[in-house]
C-alpha cells in the first residue's frame, strides 16, 4: 500500500489520523492530504495527521493492468453509449472485447479488488499507525467506501465527512443520473428563458426545451462532423446543472451545427497509442470494482436493448445512455463476496450540492437515511460535483472544520445557500 502523511502541525493538540479517498473507484489519493490542508480550516491540520492512500489496484498499490489498447481505453472513456439499432451489435462486441482483455490479462485475482477489501485495508492502516479509531474524508465514490468502513467497523470509526454522496448500496447509482435529469432540465430551461435577451434560446421554458430536443433530433437524423449525438447528449446532461455553462454550451452547439459539414461516416478517431500505466490502472480498477459489484450481468444481451429502448422513452436525454450494453455485461470475475449495503449507527457529516450532475442529491438523502446519526448539509443552489475540489464557501468549510475539530454534529440537518447564478 502506498501512503502519504502530513503530520499534525500542533502535536500538543493531536487527536489522531484523518484518512481520505478521492473517489473513482480507481483514483490514486496520495495528493489529497495536501488539498485538504489547503482547503480546510487550520484546526483540522493542527489536530490530525492527514493520510492519503492509493487504494489497492491503483497508483503505487499493486496496480491492476488490463493493458488496454488506445482504442479500447477511449471506447470505455465514453462511459455511456446511445442506443441505435444500427450500432447495438457493434457496441456489444466492443464491450465484450474490453471485458475479455481484462479477464485475460488480470485473471481471477480481479475478484479481490473490492470496496469491502479496500475498507479492510483502511482498518489495517489504522492499526499499523497505532490508532484506536479512524477519522475519514471521502469524496464521490469515497463516500460509499467510507460508509462501508463505518458499517464493517463502527467501533473503530471516529469522525466521518462524506462529500457528494453515492447511495448506500451504490447499485443503481447510474440510474440516479438519469432520474435526476428532468428536474435539472426544468430548472435550466426556466433560467435560460428568463435570460433570453442574453442567450436567445427562447422566451419560455417549454420552448427552450422543445428547441433543444429539436437540435438533438436534427443531429441524429443528419450527423455532422465532430458532433456525435450521443456525446452531445451526455455533455448536455452535465452542462445543464451549471446554469450559465449549460446555456453557453447550447449556444455554441447551435453555432457549430450551423457551420459544420455533414459527417463522413468514418466514425471517431481513436488514438492508437496505449494509455499510460497510471491511466490503465485507473480504468482497470474502476471496471473491476464497478462491474464486479454493481454491473448488470445477463446471459441475454437483448435485455440491454429492451432496457435502453424503454429508458429513452421515459427520459429522452440520457435514459438509454445509462442502460445500454457495456463491458460490465460480459464481466467474468465478479467480486469474491457480495457488496455491502451501508447501514451504521455512527455519526457522519454529509455535504452535498443541490445540483450535482454526477452524484445527485437523492443519493445523499439515501445515505443519510442509512446513517441515522448523520447530518446532511445541503448547499442550496450549489452546482457541480465534489465540493472540496471546487471553491467551497466559508459556510461549508467552517461546518466541516467545526465537526472534525469538536466531534459535534449540527443539531439537525442544515443548509448553506448560494445566490442563483447570473448570466
Amino acid at each position: 500500500m502506498a501512503l502519504s502523511r502530513i503530520a499534525a502541525s500542533r502535536p500538543d493538540r493531536r487527536r489522531g489520523v484523518l484518512l481520505s479517498n478521492p473517489g473513482g473507484p480507481g483514483g490514486p489519493g496520495l495528493d489529497l492530504p495536501g488539498l485538504l490542508r489547503d482547503v480546510l480550516p487550520a484546526e483540522v491540520h493542527e489536530q490530525y495527521d492527514l493520510i492519503g492512500m492509493d487504494p489497492r489496484g491503483t497508483g503505487g498499490s499493486s496496480p491492476l493492468r488490463c493493458r488496454l489498447s488506445g482504442y479500447q481505453s477511449s471506447f470505455i472513456d465514453t462511459l455511456a453509449y446511445p442506443y441505435d439499432p444500427a450500432t447495438f451489435e457493434d457496441i456489444a462486441a466492443r464491450s465484450r472485447d474490453v471485458a475479455d482483455t481484462c479477464a485475460r490479462n488480470i485473471g481471477p485475482r480481479m475478484a479481490h479488488f473490492t470496496t469491502v477489501n479496500t475498507a479492510r485495508d483502511m482498518d489495517l492502516i489504522r492499526a499499523v499507525l497505532g490508532e484506536k479509531k479512524l477519522s475519514y474524508v471521502g469524496v464521490s465514490y469515497g463516500t460509499y467506501l467510507g460508509g462501508v468502513y463505518a458499517t464493517l467497523f463502527p467501533e473503530r470509526t471516529d469522525r466521518i465527512v462524506l462529500d457528494s454522496s453515492l447511495p448506500p448500496d451504490w447499485d443503481g447509482s447510474y440510474h440516479l443520473l438519469s432520474k435526476a435529469v428532468p428536474a435539472a432540465m426544468r430548472r435550466w430551461a426556466t433560467w435560460a428563458a428568463a435570460h433570453d435577451d442574453r442567450y436567445h434560446l427562447a422566451s419560455t421554458p417549454a420552448e427552450v426545451t422543445r428547441r433543444l430536443f429539436g437540435m438533438i433530433r436534427s443531429l441524429e437524423q443528419r450527423p455532422l462532423e465532430g458532433l456525435d449525438p450521443g456525446e452531445v447528449r451526455w455533455q448536455l446532461r452535465s452542462a445543464m446543472y451549471d446554469l450559465k455553462k449549460g446555456a453557453e454550451y447550447v449556444v455554441n452547439l447551435r453555432e457549430n451545427m450551423r457551420t459544420s459539414e455533414p459527417a463522413t461516416g468514418a466514425g471517431p478517431d481513436f488514438p492508437s497509442d496505449p494509455p499510460t500505466e497510471g491511466d490503465d490502472a485507473f480504468r482497470s480498477l474502476n471496471m473491476a470494482v464497478t462491474c464486479g459489484e454493481v454491473g448488470r450481468l445477463s446471459p441475454d444481451v437483448e435485455q440491454y436493448r429492451r432496457e435502453a429502448q424503454s429508458a429513452r422513452k421515459k427520459e429522452p436525454l440520457t435514459g438509454d445512455l445509462v442502460t445500454n450494453v457495456n463491458a460490465c455485461a460480459f464481466w467474468t470475475h465478479r467480486s469474491a463476496e457480495p457488496a455491502v449495503t451501508v447501514h451504521s449507527p455512527v455519526g457522519a457529516l454529509i455535504v452535498q450540492n443541490e445540483w450535482d450532475p454526477n452524484t445527485p442529491w437523492e443519493g445523499a438523502q439515501r445515505m443519510h437515511r442509512a446513517l441515522p446519526a448523520s447530518r446532511l448539509l445541503t448547499v442550496l443552489n450549489g452546482q457541480g460535483h465534489a465540493i472540496l475540489y471546487g471553491k467551497p464557501g466559508a459556510c461549508v468549510v467552517d461546518r466541516i472544520g467545526a465537526y472534525l475539530g469538536s466531534g459535534r454534529l449540527p443539531v439537525k440537518d442544515a443548509t448553506c445557500k448560494l445566490p442563483v447564478p447570473s448570466p
